[in-house]
């Protein structure tokens, strides 16, 4: 946590989300959406958690597009992976790009303390 760049806004409840692949290996996927929980969001990305287990090999790249609702949009790459418990699968995701929805409601969260979701004990890491 001490190396971010960004502070990241942790949720007392997950907020609900829609993961889609774009790319695999630079090929385009046309995926069904699926539900994620979002547990804390930045400039520089977000966590997430789902029951899909992505491959974190050297030589494969996801592209992802998570769609957190009413916050808009952040597309990126994954950047760590963790396996918890009952086949749950906590996830990094490095934004590469975002709506301005997204954009706005972290800097509202970091810079003025204001989001429409309650923090975590109004932490922001």
């Amino acid at each position: 946590m001490k190396n971010r760049l960004y502070p990241r806004i942790l949720f007392q409840q997950p907020l609900e989300g829609y993961l889609v692949i774009h790319t695999i290996n630079e090929q385009a996927i046309d995926s069904n959406k699926r539900k994620v929980k979002i547990h804390n969001i930045g400039l520089g990305g977000l966590s997430f958690s789902t029951d899909l287990d992505f491959p974190m090999k050297d030589g494969i790249s996801l592209t992802l597009k998570v769609d957190i609702l009413s916050l808009g949009t952040v597309s990126g790459e994954l950047a760590w992976k963790q396996k918890k418990y009952n086949d749950t699968y906590y996830y990094g995701l490095k934004a590469i790009v975002c709506n301005l929805n997204y954009l706005k409601g972290c800097l509202n969260a970091t810079i003025v303390g204001e989001t429409p979701y309650k923090p975590f004990n109004n932490r922001v890491l």
